[in-house]
């Protein structure tokens, strides 16, 4: 296992210190999710009394009493194996408070993709523009792994910038679009609705807001029972989520006009 940092050490000494042995509070329970799981990368943790987990609408504010949620992020990146939770839970089981049930639920991912454009003077440096693009490049890995790739993280255009502009001092002046996305594999041969939370306001001015070129939305292609057309997802404008196919001429041809729902203030999508 990789060596551990000095900012893990500092964070996690004086939780260690503070669970005495027991999984108390969910800060306990952080401490020995990441003591008993090797692969822990990141560990969030809360009590049923603020809330519980519904598996087709993701956290919500109805309390479950008697339970902490626990969601971990492995240093793989992907979701941990019903095994692997079995496993877990029965580790936990000798420190936990006998009335409290430990349940380990999926983390729900949020991908950003950004399009970067930035300026330099060519007078400050005797880099190339590709060069200068790889170290940009370079830069935006290391702070999504070191910003972004945690529970709660925050991704703030402000701080986004600096880094950029800091990868080089010919660098005068950048921009960043991101983009959000979510992936979901559908159950086959069986009618569901699917919520997708990306847990940010989504862009709409006003309604009907780009109605005519699809809203905001976009989608990989898909197929639909009964129909040989490939499908996709867009928008109205007005929180209408569509189902089309592209015509030979190019044009959308839209087989269900309300086939779900976006709320462009939470940035919930129902499909």
């Amino acid at each position: 296992l990789p060596a551990e940092s000095i900012q893990s050490i500092k964070l996690s000494a004086p939780l260690d210190y503070a669970a005495q042995g027991r999984c108390v509070t969910t800060d306990d329970y952080k401490v020995f999710v990441k003591k008993l799981y090797a692969n822990a990368e990141n560990v969030q943790v809360f009590g049923g009394e603020n809330g519980s987990f519904d598996p087709s609408l993701g956290v919500i504010s109805t309390p479950e009493y008697g339970r902490v949620f626990i969601s971990v992020s492995n240093t793989q990146g992907t979701n941990l194996s019903l095994e692997e939770k079995n496993s877990l839970i029965q580790a936990l089981e000798p420190f936990k408070v006998a009335s409290i049930t430990p349940v380990i639920v999926d983390p729900d991912y949020t991908d950003v993709f950004l399009t970067v454009n930035f300026k330099f003077d060519s007078n400050l440096t005797t880099k190339t523009k590709d060069t200068l693009e790889t170290e940009v490049t370079s830069t935006l890995t290391t702070y999504n792994t070191t910003e972004l790739s945690k529970f709660d993280a925050v991704i703030r255009n402000s701080s986004l910038l600096r880094a950029i502009d800091d990868t080089d001092a010919s660098i005068t002046s950048s921009s960043a679009v991101p983009r959000l996305a979510k992936y979901f594999s559908p159950t086959l041969s069986s009618a569901r609705d699917y919520n997708l939370f990306f847990n940010n306001a989504l862009f709409n001015p006003h309604a009907g807001h780009n109605q005519e070129l699809g809203g905001i939305l976009t989608s990989s292609g898909f197929n639909i029972f009964g129909r040989t057309e490939e499908h996709f997802f867009d928008d109205d404008g007005n929180g209408n989520v569509r189902a089309y196919y592209v015509a030979l001429g190019g044009d959308r041809v839209y087989t269900n006009p309300t086939i779900g729902t976006v709320n462009y203030v939470t940035g919930h999508v129902k499909i």
